[in-house]
């Protein structure tokens, strides 16, 4: 049997991989997961040790800012809220909220733009939310670029701009890069310069067990091909992504955009 290629298996599986979903990815709408979340009784003690623990904050329904916090892009799940929401200021506090959601029978969900159309960063349990995390780092002489597991494509264009490289990316400038790659990515430079996920070199991610990995194509290899385009949050939570970037080319580029309004 000839060795598949990624695109081939993420191509072939995509229709089998819409009702497979590992539990950092359920689907929000899910019978099963809502009585899940439903059936987990979450004492204010337990809240209390986990806000505690938290170098971020914890916020709880009738916080002034857990609405904004927690409101999706798509508005079809506004009425799915969270037990509470971790914000998460590094991968530490990650760690903790996955160990907490664990130990108190809580399903987690992460959350880093917030532009899921599939509701998949909504939860009845722990949304465990990476929006504080968007450093970028852009080497200017390798093209090497390290950003946080919730960078928006707009920290990425702040970090290249009248630079030499450039990240493939969405088309939106809220989008968050990690759902993005990790989803594949498809942007309008995806013809010359390839999907987002083809850039990405490596990864730290946190996964159900509460350990934070290093994933390369040297370090759990498996995993890290599967995180390349195999859908953001099935198999834990992303931390760090470190991408090689494209060169940009200096030859005249031409660009066309034709809108239909009225249909």
């Amino acid at each position: 049997m000839s060795e598949l290629s990624r695109r081939d298996f993420l191509g072939a599986g995509a229709t089998a991989a819409a009702a497979l979903y590992l539990p950092f990815a359920a689907d929000a709408k899910s019978a099963g997961w809502q009585a899940s979340a439903a059936n987990a009784r979450v004492s204010k003690r337990a809240l209390k040790e986990l806000a505690r623990a938290l170098r971020g904050g914890l916020l709880l329904p009738g916080d002034p800012a857990y609405d904004r916090a927690m409101t999706p892009a798509n508005s079809r799940y506004d009425g799915i809220k969270p037990v509470a929401v971790t914000q998460c200021l590094d991968e530490h506090d990650v760690v903790t909220s996955v160990n907490w959601a664990r130990a108190h029978g809580v399903p987690p969900i992460v959350r880093g733009g917030g532009h899921s159309y599939a509701g998949y960063s909504m939860t009845d349990g722990l949304m465990i939310d990476l929006g504080l995390m968007t450093r970028v780092h852009v080497n200017p002489h390798t093209g090497l670029a390290v950003m946080d597991g919730a960078a928006r494509n707009q920290n990425v264009f702040d970090a290249t701009v009248e630079g030499d490289y450039v990240l493939p990316g969405g088309t939106c400038l809220a989008v968050g890069v990690g759902g993005l790659a990790l989803g594949g990515g498809v942007g309008y430079n995806t013809h010359w310069a390839g999907l987002t996920a083809d850039h990405l070199v490596s990864s730290r991610i946190v996964t159900a067990d509460g350990h934070a990995r290093r994933i390369d194509a040297k370090h759990h290899s498996d995993l890290f091909w599967a995180c390349r385009g195999g859908a953001g949050g099935s198999f834990g939570v992303n931390t760090q992504l470190t991408f090689h970037l494209q060169r940009i080319p200096r030859q005249d580029v031409a660009f066309y955009r034709f809108d239909w309004r009225g249909a």
